[in-house]
């Protein structure tokens, strides 16, 4: 085996591994590991998923009392 065919196939290999998971630390994929690679990579989106629909919850919520402090502030303005 040359050296080009080895660095090819470490480089192969290293590209089966998903992205998400080699930007990752050993501590980070310990602290989020699902019992597998492919585990790992969908707690990962779950939790993604989980904390936009947060995100999304929170804004419906500022948007609500804005709208409601809105309300009020037309209300007072409107009844003597």
């Amino acid at each position: 085996m040359t050296v080009q065919s080895l660095i090819m196939h470490q480089n192969s290999e290293m590209f089966r591994i998903p992205a998400d998971l080699r930007k990752m630390t050993i501590r980070e994929i310990q602290d989020k590991w699902g019992g597998s690679l492919g585990g790992t990579v969908m707690r990962m989106k779950r939790e993604k998923i989980e904390e936009e629909e947060r995100e999304r919850m929170r804004l419906e919520e500022e948007e609500r009392r804005l709208a409601a402090k809105r309300y009020v502030s037309l209300i007072d303005h409107v009844v003597p």
